[in-house]
């Protein structure tokens, strides 16, 4: 018995890991960058962001795969690390309609593969024609339109995308929960153009600064980036609470020899017994019969008298 008693302590004892593991566990973003940046450039510049938020997740950044020509006026990178979302036409402007988008189909598969190799990602965040591209994502995958899946978007300087072949993305309203930051002097992305993609998700969040065209992580804006991630963890910890708290039956041979309080036998040769886990932390004590609710346990169902015993520890079979 007392070999058994330590196999229910092992099963506890793993239990608990379990749960420390889910709660020490932080989510993953994948950040995509702005027009004319890269993934390094677009980290570089999220560097207070990225120092405000390490006990609250993980940052990936990612390249985006079209190279554009160099452009006279930009001191965002060199000309060798010059990049775009979207696609490769050196004139986008994210105020005019539009039939082209070049390049974008790269990106989306850029997208897969990272989650492929790297992922899967918690999230996404997106800045400028990065934000217009993960809102895209997020149309595409409530119409099941994207093999890999992601809890929540964050869209700073976000903007709706006025190429017409995106517009199919737009017709089903998301229900990925979002947080949208945007700038009321951002002379690049106006705040009526933020709010435009705001309408197209059904749960939002609002960050509102007031400067410009930039990521914020100044203390209001620090504050709603952590308690909007927050409330996704405990989104996830309490989805995976819920799936350890269904009981699960499997078979269990070895219990064949093990009798109920009453003295009879819990199954057959024929007819084994099933094993029943009790994970932690544990159910109301109504929802299992004849459960006190303290403690860790064993749960037998004979497949004789279909009914549910509770054990400390099993024995070995006689």
């Amino acid at each position: 018995m007392a070999d058994d008693a330590g196999n229910c302590m092992l099963i506890e004892d793993n239990m608990t890991d379990m749960y420390n593991d889910i709660k020490s566990k932080l989510p993953k973003i994948l950040c995509l960058h702005g027009y004319r940046q890269n993934g390094d450039v677009f980290k570089h510049k999220l560097g207070a962001l990225r120092k405000a938020l390490k006990k609250h997740a993980k940052l990936f950044f990612v390249t985006a795969p079209n190279k554009l020509p160099s452009a006279e006026d930009s001191s965002l990178c060199s000309e060798d690390v010059q990049k775009s979302a979207f696609g490769t036409d050196m004139m986008f402007d994210s105020k005019k309609q539009s039939d082209v988008c070049l390049g974008f189909e790269n990106s989306l598969a850029l997208i897969e593969e990272t989650f492929e190799k790297q992922g899967p990602f918690d999230g996404l965040l997106g800045f400028s024609q990065g934000a217009a591209f993960v809102g895209i994502l997020c149309g595409m995958q409530e119409t099941n339109w994207l093999k890999y899946e992601f809890n929540f978007a964050i869209m700073v300087a976000g903007f709706k995308s006025l190429c017409h072949p995106h517009l199919n993305y737009y017709f089903k309203q998301s229900s990925v929960p979002s947080l949208h930051v945007y700038g009321t002097n951002d002379k690049v992305i106006s705040r009526e153009m933020s709010e435009l993609l705001m309408e197209h998700f059904v749960h939002t969040e609002i960050i509102e600064h007031p400067g410009g065209h930039f990521v914020p992580a100044s203390g209001p804006q620090r504050q709603g980036y952590i308690s909007f991630l927050e409330e996704r963890k405990c989104e996830v910890e309490s989805e995976e609470k819920r799936k350890r708290l269904t009981v699960k039956a499997e078979p269990w041979p070895d219990l064949w020899g093990l009798e109920s309080e009453s003295g009879k036998a819990l199954g057959t040769a024929m007819a084994p017994p099933l094993l029943l886990l009790v994970p932690r932390p544990l159910p109301d004590s109504d929802s299992i019969p004849h459960w006190s609710g303290q403690g860790s346990a064993l749960a037998v169902k004979s497949p004789v008298t279909q009914t549910i015993s509770i054990h400390a520890a099993y024995s070995s079979p006689r």
